[in-house]
């Protein structure tokens, strides 16, 4: 048990430091043309959607969360709901469901805490210090909602 709880720890603090370490080496610059001139970079080849604005660090939160949740369910097996919850240390089970440790950075005013799962099919609701709603699917698509 205690492997399971230090092995979904590792995979979610690698996640986050890969999400992190593309996010530093991201730019925004874009290719050129034939003529040589400057083209927009596009977020889109990469799975997200650009509308999700300047919310990086929401976004990051996000993609963390979707990834624990990702990793719960195929450590624990098939399931239809899931709780983030930032007051536990190892994953336990508590009021009928899975509830696994996370919590998010300054950027992140909110993450729905409490995941339901459709087949493998969820979607998880961040909202962003700013205001801004996002929504990360199980695929890693990210939209603004409101």
């Amino acid at each position: 048990m205690k492997r399971k709880i230090l092995s979904i720890g590792a995979a979610t603090a690698i996640a986050f430091a890969g999400v992190a370490g593309i996010s530093a080496c991201s730019s925004d610059g874009g290719a050129k043309d034939d003529k040589g001139t400057e083209q927009p970079a596009s977020n889109e080849s990469a799975g997200e959607s650009t509308d999700a604005g300047d919310n990086a660090g929401t976004r990051e939160d996000l993609e963390v969360a979707r990834q624990t949740v990702l990793d719960t369910m195929a450590d624990k097996g098939d399931m239809t709901e899931i709780m983030l919850a930032s007051d536990v240390k190892a994953p336990e089970q508590k009021y009928g469901m899975w509830v696994v440790p996370y919590s998010w950075g300054e950027e992140t005013e909110k993450v729905d805490s409490k995941i339901s799962i459709d087949g493998k099919k969820f979607t998880i609701k961040g909202t962003a210090v700013d205001g801004t709603v996002l929504e990360i699917d199980q695929d890693g698509n990210i939209t603004v909602v409101e």
